[in-house]
């Protein structure tokens, strides 16, 4: 096993796990004692959710696997997550509260929404949205999108689902897995690790000579946006990336709007699913086009029940 390559930091060379453990404060410092697993929520390809006890509060905790031959990378990988949202404040964005480099333990432990998945609610229980609940959680997804892009530099989610969007029990919202994001480097992100979902990802990722932007983060939007209107997941009946490829570039096919969307709420999602990324509302515009379109649905009822 080769050993950690020490890597230049505010604090002098160090591996990557010495210069995050000197990064987190006290409190972000979690003692793996001091965990409980209570229950699996999901498994992925570099590690586990939990449901859990930390301080007797009831947490999220993302539990990487540990490989000796990769543990530099993968806490390269977690130093990366950490970084892009320990310092982020939103309500809409699941709070990091500390994290756990005892090897072979390496965890991330978060706010826990106790609502579950989004994809959950939508596509396993099946559960119909009254159109109210649907717009109301459109515009908290574009809140905290719009948030993210706000910030200076400007931060890319890169892989924003329905898996990513977490709930409260009373169906509130908040963006979750900072694994992928991306901070724009002057006017664009590089292709390296396109990473995210491929049913998901905007037709510029596919395309090796497009210019990628913030807009990948809007279309991603749109997708959803679609899924929380009752519509399918993006690209449904495709099952391979050569085909989604094709669907992509050859046939040039958006994902499918139903024709149940109507109205300014499929101007929106149309608009935020355009081919060109210049097309595309920033986050901030479609955030601002949910509320109108929200204000004059309320009004069309204030005149029906006049």
């Amino acid at each position: 096993v080769e050993a950690p390559v020490p890597v230049p930091t505010k604090f002098g060379f160090s591996t990557p796990r010495e210069a995050l453990e000197r990064d987190l404060t006290e409190p972000e410092k979690v003692r793996y004692g001091e965990l409980t697993f209570v229950e699996r929520l999901g498994k992925g390809e570099f590690g586990e959710v939990f449901r859990g006890l930390y301080l007797n509060k009831e947490v999220a905790i993302k539990q990487l696997f540990f490989d000796e031959n990769m543990t530099e990378l993968v806490v390269q990988d977690l130093a990366r997550e950490i970084d892009s949202f320990r310092h982020l404040s939103h309500k809409r964005l699941v709070r990091f509260l500390g994290a756990c480099l005892e090897l072979p333990n390496l965890c991330l432990v978060t706010e826990y929404m106790p609502g579950g998945s989004l994809h959950h609610l939508l596509h396993v229980r099946r559960q119909k949205l009254p159109a109210s609940h649907a717009m109301n959680m459109c515009i908290q997804i574009a809140d905290g999108v719009s948030y993210l892009h706000s910030q200076t530099p400007t931060i890319v989610h890169r892989d924003l689902k329905s898996l990513n969007v977490v709930l409260d029990l009373s169906l509130n919202i908040k963006i979750c897995d900072f694994g992928l994001t991306e901070s724009m480097d002057r006017t664009h992100i590089t292709k390296k690790n396109n990473g995210g979902s491929p049913r998901y990802m905007a037709p510029e990722l596919f395309d090796s000579k497009t210019k990628i932007t913030e807009k990948i983060d809007v279309w991603a939007m749109g997708c959803i946006f679609v899924e929380v209107c009752g519509g399918p997941l993006p690209y449904e009946n495709i099952t391979t990336l050569a085909d989604l490829t094709k669907e992509m570039l050859i046939n040039r096919r958006t994902p499918d709007i139903p024709d149940f969307i109507f109205g300014s709420m499929r101007e929106i999602c149309s608009s935020c699913l355009s081919f060109h990324y210049e097309k595309r509302p920033s986050s901030r515009q479609a955030f601002e086009q949910l509320k109108v379109a929200k204000r004059a649905s309320r009004e069309v009822k204030l005149t029906l029940t006049a």
